[in-house]
């Protein structure tokens, strides 16, 4: 009895599993055609929600998306610190531009080079740090003494809110161009024996402050700014001394695009000279663009050094026998006698910012 107990028993399962797979099969050729008709009567399915497998599943899953959070608040932060956005905003500490370039995230290269002659750097190589004695600033040194022959220091400089400026070594002229965002200068007068103060300076602008001028470069509470700078150490007055140094000179602040251009002979493109062409200036700032296909017609060589940073647009620099391709916010420094050629590329203009040595003896720039 026991036994056909048990046959019955285990028989009673076995057709129920059977019916019940049947019913499933059943209900999948249902739902199907219920798919289909929706499907033809143009009626979109919700679409179905996806769950993670494994726990190793859930823990990637929450882990990109905490990434991508984060990443669009980063992003959303460094956009809100600088809302001016001038034209020359990509040469600015801002990195996010740059974040989308595709060599960026090669390990280990980079367009930035330094040779005997000249140095490229490209905007992802530099490294900034506090400024000594500037408050609530950060900066770049792009050219330095450090480097081969050069005797300008080059800074790309970044001021946040309450930021103020430190007086650049004795003896050292100061030259400034607004990049991007909104500060305000305070100087000595010499000729008014005041105090004098320009405020609101915005992309374009620039100023310079001869030698052993008192001044101050600062932001308000409301504003950030972003400068390029160049500082060096005034030549002795040519034919002079040397201990003999150039009176005359004025502290100067001007807007760029409200110059006239210069006639340049044999040249197409358009150049501005940002400060006086007198004896009294060992130095002076050239505005230079380009329209995309323009170029340099002069293979130049010559003793003057450089130090320049592309402001707008894209193209190719020659420096002796290297073709760098370049685009905005890459600085560029030239020793004297490098063989120098530039060409635009690209859909938009070129401008870039220019030093040049001007009056003054090359024997003792060779023999200090």
């Amino acid at each position: 009895t026991m036994k056909t107990g048990a046959s019955k028993s285990s028989s009673r399962p076995t057709h129920t599993i059977e019916k019940e797979t049947t019913t499933v099969r059943t209900t999948r050729v249902v739902t199907t055609e219920r798919r289909a008709k929706t499907a033809s009567a143009g009626v979109a399915s919700k679409p179905k929600k996806t769950r993670c497998s494994s726990p190793i599943a859930f823990v990637i899953h929450f882990c990109v998306s905490l990434t991508l959070c984060c990443s669009a608040v980063s992003a959303l932060t460094n956009q809100q610190k600088m809302t001016t956005k001038s034209p020359y905003h990509g040469v600015s500490s801002d990195q996010s531009k740059y974040a989308e370039l595709a060599f960026a995230n090669v390990p280990g290269f980079t367009r930035s080079k330094l040779k005997p002659d000249y140095a490229m750097i490209a905007h992802e190589s530099r490294v900034y740090g506090g400024l000594f004695g500037w408050e609530n600033t950060n900066g770049a040194y792009v050219v330095s003494p450090g480097m081969n022959k050069a005797t300008i220091l080059m800074t790309m400089v970044s001021m946040n809110t309450k930021a103020k400026s430190h007086a650049p070594s004795p003896g050292a002229w100061r030259f400034a161009f607004v990049l991007d965002g909104k500060c305000s200068i305070r100087y000595k007068d010499e000729d008014a024996e005041a105090e004098a103060t320009k405020e609101g300076l915005t992309a374009g602008e620039y100023f310079y402050f001869p030698m052993n001028t008192e001044h101050e470069i600062y932001t308000d509470s409301d504003n950030q700014c972003e400068l390029v700078m160049y500082e060096a150490f005034t030549k002795p007055k040519l034919n002079g001394k040397p201990d003999e140094f150039p009176t005359g000179q004025k502290v100067i602040v001007g807007e760029t695009d409200s110059l006239p251009n210069i006639e340049t002979p044999g040249e197409i493109f358009r150049l501005k000279k940002l400060l006086p062409q007198t004896l009294e200036y060992d130095v002076n700032f050239h505005v230079m663009d380009f329209a995309p296909g323009e170029t340099l017609n002069v293979k130049e060589l010559h003793h003057p050094q450089h130090g320049l940073v592309i402001l707008e647009g894209q193209g190719i620099y020659r420096l002796n026998d290297d073709f760098m391709p370049v685009q905005q916010g890459d600085v560029i420094y030239m020793s004297p006698w490098v063989t120098q050629w530039y060409g635009a590329l690209g859909k938009n203009r070129t401008r870039y910012l220019i030093s040049k040595d001007t009056y003054r003896d090359p024997l003792r720039d060779s023999n200090p």
